[in-house]
């Protein structure tokens, strides 16, 4: 049995007043302020109205996918990601990072580090595991059955994406990713 307490209260309350706000902002006609709160709501929810999961998205992003196979090298690689980022969001399955150079103190080290995983689940628990593979795929076919596909799409988008993911899985050494952080494995005491 639930109870009811303050924190019910206070969402009570507020939720349908933030929604209220929203509401009212989006449909106002106020040119409001670029980078103030009024103008990313608005923003947010008319790229959220007018988002249509049609083929022509899908085939756009599909069309990239061939260009980041042709790729020659990293410059071209990053600005392949860079305006998939912009254009969708998608991830990039590395990550450039500046940080200290663990060889050579006081300097910085451009790093590339691995994506480690997708859709909550990391790609070392999947390679090896039915379980996570389960999980991750009734993860994936939840989320797409919440944005309005059918079960029987949704589910096999979801299996598509778990197949990938156990490519993407199998094809990775987990243990360079290690090798690349020499204190990863550190130990640290704790003093007191």
């Amino acid at each position: 049995m639930r109870r009811w307490g303050t924190f019910d209260e206070v969402d009570a309350m507020t939720v349908p007043e933030v929604f209220g706000l929203i509401r009212d902002t989006a449909a106002s006609d106020e040119e409001y302020e670029a980078g103030s709160a009024q103008y990313l709501i608005r923003n947010v929810y008319d790229q959220a109205m007018e988002f249509d999961g049609n083929a022509q998205v899908f085939s756009e992003i599909l069309a990239r996918c061939g260009d980041i196979d042709r790729a020659e090298n990293i410059r071209e690689l990053m600005a392949l990601w860079k305006e998939l980022y912009r254009s969708y969001g998608a991830e990039m399955p590395f990550v450039p990072l500046v940080r200290q150079d663990y060889f050579k103190a006081g300097k910085y080290a451009l790093m590339i580090e691995q994506s480690r995983g997708m859709c909550g689940s990391a790609y070392e628990d999947i390679a090896d595991s039915d379980d996570a593979c389960i999980s991750m795929k009734n993860y994936i076919r939840d989320m797409l059955m919440a944005m309005g596909d059918g079960k029987d799409i949704a589910d096999s988008r979801a299996s598509d994406a778990v197949r990938l993911a156990l490519e993407t899985a199998h094809a990775t050494d987990f243990s360079a990713g290690k090798a690349a952080n020499p204190l990863r494995g550190l130990r640290l005491r704790q003093r007191g």
